[in-house]
């Protein structure tokens, strides 16, 4: 016998991540997004359009995906705002640490949405982060903003002459250097104020610019969209000429809670919006008598905000009192107040935006996300999806997407597989599924059997041998799968965590394990830091790679090789880089460059 000598075997690259179950990326095409040209219906969005981040930065979709009808459930906030989306929608829940736990809609709706205390009062079991305040660009208007607020509020904007009606003439004198006018009590029994020219003239009500608010009655006015859509600096001034004239602030004992009071409906909704956009939650309610309706918003502003709210000295004093007040200092989230089944199917879609969070904020400002890892596979990378997995990918020539309803959908993909440089299955838990039904379907049987789990184990293992052999070719191969948590039940020591696992049949969540070179746990964290003495927040998706035993976990390294213990926002080349020692030169090489000395002027 002639002994051959081996040669060297080239490394495979197949890479398996599992975690948290849902796609977390069917949203109602009718819900109303915030882009910096305005409000638009979600499903008008197109690819090259912007939408913001939950920081308010413009961020650019660049991935357009319809999901087809879908059960719908409308989600409501505590603060009022509302949004309609899939039951696999993922939701980033503040746990009562400020960490962030990503659950589906289904997992938020099997746990309760809400509880009743001893008093009878009820209260949200989960809350999600609030936003900060977006960042429009500033356009000319004709009116200055305090002085627009100033009319909606107290105005007659139906008089032929220029008149404002308040008890305060600080507010009628701060308008008048505004405008360039002078001004006098129509009456000393009543509080009108009407404005003059130089000459003695009384100033039309048809002068002023009040973007067509003129001849309006009190529960018909509005905010005009040139001034919701615009700089924080004319937000907030249109927001002091509410506050200053029809905003009210209590007192110092209970933390001087602010409201602002309208009896028009569509104001109503304009200056919830004008809150919202300046990163307020809110509070609505009505009252109402006869015929009428009075609405009262109460913004959600942390203290040391509140002297933002005024320029009214009265008003200010009271604000500035509470500045460094501890009691509700900020508002950092909102409760889930109901989810209510819609009962219908209704069409979804879901967007790709260019951030690195891939964060952005849906209908009227809540946060949601989802995942970019599909997007730093190199090369011409084929998706075999079977979970709707499509906000993940980028809609350009290198992506192409093999959307697999059967299994022999799945089949008819990997014959195409060799032809590009990587693939991506998306996830294999929604492949064995598709398996399952096929077999079920041949055998005319309505549930597995013990013989069809064996074929099934015995396919599955043989699919895993294909994706290992395109990855030896030099193929990029990554697979996603859904999790699930193994507890011992035998085991009473509640102090032993249970195992989470790839959600895959035993035997082949074993076979896949033991084929992959990399097994990681994605998950969502809340990473936080204290910058000038403000504590600040960002949430991150990361894979966990090695240091827990409650996790299957994998790296296979050349000897000597050091792996993190977790890896935040990964891509393909970093993950792969470790396994061969080229991520930890160039940590390595990173690190010196930051430590390396700097000259200094006069050396």
């Amino acid at each position: 016998m002639k002994l051959q000598k081996l040669t060297k075997i080239k490394l495979h690259t197949l890479t398996t991540f599992y975690g948290e179950p849902g796609s977390g990326k069917a949203e109602y095409i009718g819900n109303i997004i915030h882009t910096p040209s305005g409000i638009k219906l979600f499903g008008d969005l197109k690819v090259g359009d912007f939408v913001f981040d939950r920081f308010g930065k413009p961020t650019k979709v660049v991935g357009i995906f319809p999901q087809g009808d879908l059960d719908a459930y409308e989600v409501e906030l505590t603060d009022g705002r509302k949004g309609v989306y899939n039951d696999e929608h993922l939701w980033g829940i503040l746990t009562s640490r400020n960490n962030i736990s990503v659950k589906s809609l289904k997992q938020l709706m099997e746990e309760g949405i809400s509880r009743v205390d001893e008093k009878g009062n009820t209260h949200s079991i989960h809350s999600i982060p609030t936003h900060s305040w977006i960042m429009y660009d500033e356009r000319p208007v004709d009116t200055d903003p305090y002085v627009l607020g100033a009319f909606l509020a107290n105005g007659s904007l139906s008089s032929k002459y220029l008149t404002l009606s308040t008890a305060d003439e600080f507010i009628v004198r701060k308008v008048a250097d505004i405008l360039g006018y002078t001004y006098k009590k129509n009456s000393e029994k009543d509080y009108s104020w009407s404005f003059y020219l130089e000459e003695g003239k009384k100033v039309k009500t048809s002068d002023i610019n009040f973007y067509g608010n003129l001849g309006k009655l009190s529960h018909e006015k509005y905010i005009p969209e040139e001034y919701l859509v615009n700089s924080k600096e004319v937000r907030s001034n249109l927001l002091k000429g509410l506050m200053d004239n029809d905003g009210t602030i209590g007192t110092k004992q209970y933390g001087c809670k602010v409201s602002y009071s309208t009896s028009s409906e569509q104001l109503m909704k304009d200056f919830t919006r004008l809150v919202g956009s300046l990163g307020y939650c809110y509070g609505v309610s009505e009252d109402k008598r006869k015929d009428n309706v009075n609405y009262t918003i109460i913004p959600q502003v942390p203290n040391s905000e509140k002297k933002h709210l005024f320029t009214l000295p009265r008003k200010l004093d009271r604000a500035l009192s509470v500045e460094n007040n501890e009691l509700r200092k900020d508002f950092k989230r909102v409760g889930i107040k109901a989810v209510r089944p819609l009962g219908k199917k209704l069409p979804m879609m879901c967007i790709k935006v260019d951030n690195a969070e891939e964060l952005y904020l849906s209908n009227n400002f809540i946060v949601t996300h989802n995942t970019t890892f599909i997007n730093t596979l190199p090369g011409k990378v084929l998706v075999i999806d079977t979970d709707r997995g499509l906000a993940s990918v980028s809609p350009d020539e290198r992506f192409a997407v093999a959307e697999c309803h059967t299994w022999d959908d799945v089949v008819e993909a990997m014959n195409f597989a060799k032809g590009f440089d990587s693939i991506a299955v998306d996830h294999f838990t929604g492949v064995q599924e598709l398996l399952y039904k096929h077999l079920m379907e041949k055998a005319s049987s309505k549930k597995m059997t013990l013989p069809m789990y064996g074929e099934a184990s015995t396919i599955l293992k043989g699919l895993v041998d294909e994706l290992v052999a395109i990855s030896y070719a030099g193929k990029n191969v990554y697979v996603i799968c859904q999790q699930k948590s193994v507890n011992l039940e035998d085991v009473v020591d509640e102090n032993i965590p249970a195992s989470i696992i790839p959600n895959l049949m035993e035997s082949v969540g074993k076979y896949l394990t033991a084929s992959s070179r990399v097994i990681g746990h994605t998950e969502r964290v809340l990473k936080s830091k204290v910058v000038k003495g403000v504590k600040k927040s960002k949430d991150f998706y990361q894979v966990r790679l090695s240091g827990n035993p409650s996790y299957n976990l994998k790296v296979t390294r050349k000897p000597g090789l050091a792996i993190p213990e977790t890896v935040t926002n990964p891509t393909w080349e970093t993950i792969v880089g470790y396994t061969d020692g080229t991520t930890q030169a160039k940590e390595a090489k990173s690190k010196e460059a930051k430590e390396e000395p700097k000259e200094t002027k006069g050396e």
